[in-house]
C-alpha cells in the first residue's frame, strides 16, 4: 500500500470517528448513557452497529471520547463547543465525577464569557471553576489538574486587576 492510499484511508478513519463522537454526543445530550445505545448511533451516521464497534467497543467507551473531544476543543479554545460536549458526559455522571466534570464546564463557559466581553461573568465562573477542581488530586480525570487550576487563577487574577491576561489555559492529558 503506497503512502497515499495509507493517508487516505487514515482521513477516511478519523472522519468517520469524528461523526461517530459527535453523534453519540448529541445523544448523550437527549437520552444520556442508559437511554443511548451503539445501534441508535450507527442509524444516526448511516451506518450499522458492527461498523460502530470498530471504533468504540461499547457505549461507556464513547462517553469516554467525548469527554476526550471537549479538552480537544478547550484546547483549541472553542470554549463555547467544549462546555457543549462537556454537559452531555456531566448529565450522567455521578458523584466526584459529576463535581469534576462541573468544574470543566464552568471554566469553558468563564473564558467563552470573556470572549464575548462579560468579564464579570467570566470572573465569577472562573472562581466557581478553581474551587470545584481544587478539592481533587493533582492528576485527575487523565489531566493534569493542578497545572490548569493554576492557569484558572492567574486568568482570574489577570482580569480583576486588569493588567493583560496570561495565555489561555491548556488542559494537558497525562500521557
Amino acid at each position: 500500500m503506497d503512502n497515499r492510499h495509507a493517508t487516505a484511508a487514515t482521513v477516511r478513519y478519523n472522519k468517520k470517528k469524528e461523526a461517530i463522537i459527535a453523534a453519540a454526543a448529541g445523544i448523550l445530550n437527549r437520552r444520556g448513557v442508559r437511554g443511548m445505545t451503539l445501534a441508535d448511533v450507527a442509524a444516526s451516521v448511516d451506518l450499522i452497529t458492527t461498523s460502530v464497534t470498530y471504533y468504540f467497543k461499547k457505549k461507556e467507551d464513547l462517553a469516554v471520547a467525548c469527554y476526550l473531544r471537549g479538552i480537544e476543543l478547550f484546547n483549541q479554545q472553542r470554549f463555547y463547543d467544549a462546555h457543549e460536549v462537556w454537559e452531555d458526559v456531566w448529565r450522567e455522571s455521578v458523584g466526584h465525577e459529576k463535581k469534576f466534570l462541573q468544574g470543566l464546564i464552568q471554566a469553558a463557559v468563564a473564558l467563552h464569557h470573556h470572549s464575548t466581553g462579560n468579564m464579570v461573568g467570566a470572573c465569577s465562573l472562573l472562581e466557581r471553576s478553581r474551587r470545584n477542581l481544587a478539592i481533587y488530586p493533582e492528576d485527575f480525570g487523565e489531566i493534569r489538574l493542578a497545572a490548569l487550576v493554576l492557569s484558572l487563577g492567574s486568568w482570574r487574577e489577570a482580569l480583576l486587576s486588569g493588567v493583560p491576561h496570561p495565555r489561555f489555559p491548556k488542559v494537558h492529558r497525562i500521557e
